[in-house]
Protein backbone atom coordinates (compact mmCIF):
# COMPACT_ATOMS: atom_id res chain seq x y z
CA UNK A 1 0.00 0.00 0.00
CA UNK A 2 0.98 3.59 -0.97
CA UNK A 3 1.74 6.39 1.87
CA UNK A 4 -0.39 9.31 0.99
CA UNK A 5 2.00 12.58 -0.06
CA UNK A 6 2.96 15.38 2.42
CA UNK A 7 0.59 13.21 5.00
CA UNK A 8 4.01 14.47 7.49
CA UNK A 9 3.90 18.27 6.22
CA UNK A 10 0.30 18.09 6.76
CA UNK A 11 0.28 16.46 10.14
CA UNK A 12 3.22 19.72 11.12
CA UNK A 13 0.77 22.28 10.19
CA UNK A 14 -1.92 20.84 11.82
CA UNK A 15 0.55 20.22 15.16
CA UNK A 16 1.12 23.99 14.32
CA UNK A 17 -1.92 25.25 14.09
CA UNK A 18 -3.03 23.22 17.25
CA UNK A 19 -0.26 25.27 19.29
CA UNK A 20 -0.72 28.46 17.76
CA UNK A 21 -4.47 27.98 19.52
CA UNK A 22 -3.39 26.38 22.70
CA UNK A 23 -1.15 29.61 22.88
CA UNK A 24 -3.78 32.42 22.28
CA UNK A 25 -6.17 30.33 24.36
CA UNK A 26 -3.69 31.04 27.15
CA UNK A 27 -3.41 34.42 26.66
CA UNK A 28 -7.02 35.09 25.99
CA UNK A 29 -7.27 33.25 29.85
CA UNK A 30 -4.55 35.63 30.98
CA UNK A 31 -6.41 38.51 29.97
CA UNK A 32 -9.96 37.60 31.31
CA UNK A 33 -7.94 36.61 35.16
CA UNK A 34 -6.82 39.94 34.68
CA UNK A 35 -9.90 41.81 33.41
CA UNK A 36 -11.80 39.90 36.38
CA UNK A 37 -9.56 40.85 39.09
CA UNK A 38 -9.86 44.32 37.98
CA UNK A 39 -13.31 44.05 38.70
CA UNK A 40 -12.78 42.86 41.99
CA UNK A 41 -10.75 45.17 42.61
CA UNK A 42 -13.24 48.00 41.70
CA UNK A 43 -15.60 46.39 43.29
CA UNK A 44 -13.95 46.67 46.47
CA UNK A 45 -13.45 50.18 46.16
CA UNK A 46 -16.98 50.85 45.29
CA UNK A 47 -17.98 49.11 48.30
CA UNK A 48 -15.84 50.63 50.49
CA UNK A 49 -17.07 54.24 48.82
CA UNK A 50 -20.48 53.46 49.69
CA UNK A 51 -20.21 52.39 53.04
CA UNK A 52 -17.66 55.48 53.90
CA UNK A 53 -20.36 57.71 52.23
CA UNK A 54 -22.87 55.57 54.37
CA UNK A 55 -21.13 56.18 57.44
CA UNK A 56 -20.93 60.14 56.14
CA UNK A 57 -24.56 60.31 56.14
CA UNK A 58 -25.09 58.74 59.57
CA UNK A 59 -22.92 61.24 61.09
CA UNK A 60 -24.68 64.49 59.32
CA UNK A 61 -27.92 62.78 60.20
CA UNK A 62 -26.67 62.90 64.20
CA UNK A 63 -25.43 66.17 63.85
CA UNK A 64 -27.99 67.36 62.59
CA UNK A 65 -30.71 66.09 64.79
CA UNK A 66 -28.11 67.30 67.56
CA UNK A 67 -28.34 70.77 66.29
CA UNK A 68 -32.24 70.88 66.12
CA UNK A 69 -32.44 69.42 69.42
CA UNK A 70 -30.59 72.22 70.80
CA UNK A 71 -32.21 74.83 68.21
CA UNK A 72 -35.08 73.58 70.08
CA UNK A 73 -34.06 74.05 73.59
CA UNK A 74 -33.16 77.46 72.94
CA UNK A 75 -36.30 78.17 71.93
CA UNK A 76 -38.27 76.35 75.00
CA UNK A 77 -35.41 78.84 77.01
CA UNK A 78 -36.13 81.58 74.97
CA UNK A 79 -39.97 81.27 75.69
CA UNK A 80 -39.76 80.78 79.25
CA UNK A 81 -37.43 84.24 79.17
CA UNK A 82 -39.78 86.21 76.86
CA UNK A 83 -42.70 85.59 79.62
CA UNK A 84 -40.07 86.83 82.98
CA UNK A 85 -38.59 89.83 81.16
CA UNK A 86 -39.39 93.36 80.85
CA UNK A 87 -39.99 95.71 77.61
CA UNK A 88 -36.07 95.87 77.18
CA UNK A 89 -35.54 92.23 77.31
CA UNK A 90 -38.22 91.40 75.04
CA UNK A 91 -36.95 93.50 72.08
CA UNK A 92 -33.21 91.09 72.34
CA UNK A 93 -35.41 87.74 72.86
CA UNK A 94 -36.90 88.65 69.69
CA UNK A 95 -33.86 89.10 68.00
CA UNK A 96 -32.38 85.77 69.25
CA UNK A 97 -35.66 84.24 68.08
CA UNK A 98 -35.00 85.56 64.91
CA UNK A 99 -31.51 84.58 65.01
CA UNK A 100 -32.15 80.99 66.11
CA UNK A 101 -35.00 80.65 62.62
CA UNK A 102 -32.09 81.94 60.73
CA UNK A 103 -29.84 79.40 62.60
CA UNK A 104 -32.38 76.39 61.66
CA UNK A 105 -33.00 77.21 58.46
CA UNK A 106 -29.28 77.67 57.50
CA UNK A 107 -28.89 73.94 58.70
CA UNK A 108 -31.30 72.11 57.08
CA UNK A 109 -30.62 73.68 53.40
CA UNK A 110 -26.56 72.75 54.74
CA UNK A 111 -27.93 69.45 55.09
CA UNK A 112 -29.90 69.08 52.32
CA UNK A 113 -26.89 70.62 49.83
CA UNK A 114 -24.50 67.78 52.12
CA UNK A 115 -27.28 64.75 50.96
CA UNK A 116 -27.37 66.18 47.46
CA UNK A 117 -23.24 65.87 47.09
CA UNK A 118 -23.36 62.66 48.98
CA UNK A 119 -26.00 61.34 46.30
CA UNK A 120 -24.17 62.79 43.25
CA UNK A 121 -20.91 60.87 44.30
CA UNK A 122 -22.78 57.49 45.38
CA UNK A 123 -24.11 58.35 41.34
CA UNK A 124 -20.58 58.13 40.26
CA UNK A 125 -19.57 55.54 42.20
CA UNK A 126 -22.13 53.39 40.31
CA UNK A 127 -21.18 54.17 37.18
CA UNK A 128 -19.35 51.57 35.13
CA UNK A 129 -15.79 53.40 33.61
Amino acid sequence: MAKAPNFKKFRKIVGNDIDALRTEMLAMRTELENAQQQIREVSLTQNAAASALTAIDGRVVQLGRELTNQLHELSNDLEKLEQQSDGASAETIAQLQATQIRLATEQARYEITFRQDLAEIADQLRRPR
